[in-house]
Order: structure tokens, then C-alpha cells, then sequence
């Protein structure tokens, strides 16, 4: 399936009139198959360009046949101005004021989206140094409980501890009574 362009490019008429007066102005006859295929626009689009530049212009072409391309029939100093009316004069005012308001406004708008887009960023930095603030006092509480616990877990230890030694030394002792009281009977030649 061929390829095909999603936008063409075309070159505005006044654009090609233009070129096509600065090429009769430098006598290389051009003519319309040629600037056709420059332009990439049909041969008949090159023609009501000509057209126009003839009739409404006023400018002296002529096909020459022999060199197979247009040119003047007499000097033409410059391209012509094309007549505005008073109203497009008006049009274009208007246009230009239309503008200019346009352009101010995207001034302000863009002015208040500055000031907007810094109060986004410095609530959102204020957000993330609050959020920052808050996990470290929650793991500060956090450490402080375990602190807590592991400082109560140890107290009981050494509690149980002291308890366990306490009962190993009592047990230790009354094992030493009775050891001495089995072994001084026998050893007395007494027996049991």
C-alpha cells in the first residue's frame, strides 16, 4: 500500500508569481510544465497564476514559441502592489489590533501560569518537607517505644535472672546440707 502524506505542502500563489516574475525578469523564459513541476502543483494552477498576473496585474507576458517560455514585452521596473481596498485596509487593522490584544492577554496568561506554577511547586515542597517532618517524628516515637521495650525487656531479664540465681544458690545450699548430712553419718561410722 503506498504511502501517502498526511499534509502537502504547497507554496502560496503570490510566492509563485514571484519566483516566476524574478525568472522572466532574468529572460530564462520559463514556462508553466516547468514551474509546475517546481512548485508541485498542477499545470493549470501555473496558468491561472498567469492569469492573473496578465490580467489583474497588468503585466506585459507573452508565450514566445520559439524559446518555449514566457517573458515581458516591455520593461517592468518592479513586481506590482496588489490593490487593497479600503475595507481590507480596515480588515487588516482590525486584524492587527485583534492581534496585539491576543498577544497580551497570552502575556497575562502566561504571567499568571508562572505565578500559579511557583505556588505549585512551593505548597508541594512544603507538602513533602510536612510529609518528611512527620515520618521522622513517627520513626523518632517508633525507636523511642522500642527503646522502651527492649530497656523493659532487659529489666525483666535481669529480674528473672537474679530470681533464677537466687533459687540456684538456695537450691545449691540445702544440696550441700544434705550432702553433709548423708556424708557426716557415714563418715562418723554411723549408718542411716
Amino acid at each position: 500500500m503506498p504511502k501517502v502524506q498526511s499534509q502537502i505542502y504547497v507554496r502560496p500563489p503570490w510566492e509563485r508569481m514571484m519566483r516566476f516574475h524574478n525568472l522572466v525578469q532574468n529572460q530564462e523564459y520559463p514556462n508553466c510544465t516547468t514551474l509546475a513541476r517546481e512548485f508541485e502543483v498542477s499545470v493549470r494552477t501555473i496558468k491561472r497564476d498567469l492569469d492573473f498576473m496578465k490580467y489583474r496585474m497588468d503585466l506585459p507576458l507573452k508565450f514566445d514559441g520559439q524559446r518555449n517560455g514566457y517573458h515581458y514585452t516591455r520593461p517592468v521596473e518592479q513586481f506590482p502592489q496588489l490593490p487593497i481596498s479600503e475595507a481590507e485596509v480596515f480588515a487588516l487593522l482590525v486584524a492587527h489590533k485583534a492581534i496585539a490584544q491576543a498577544e497580551a492577554r497570552a502575556a497575562e496568561y502566561a504571567a499568571k501560569l508562572r505565578l500559579a506554577r511557583a505556588e505549585v511547586y512551593k505548597v508541594r515542597e512544603q507538602r513533602v518537607k510536612q510529609g518528611n517532618a512527620e515520618r521522622d517524628a513517627a520513626l523518632e516515637a517508633a525507636r523511642k517505644a522500642a527503646a522502651l521495650k527492649v530497656t523493659q525487656a532487659r529489666a525483666e531479664l535481669e529480674a528473672e535472672a537474679a530470681q533464677a540465681r537466687l533459687a540456684i544458690q538456695a537450691s545449691a545450699g540445702d544440696l550441700a546440707d544434705r550432702v553433709v548430712r548423708a556424708v557426716l553419718p557415714l563418715a562418723a561410722g554411723g549408718s542411716r
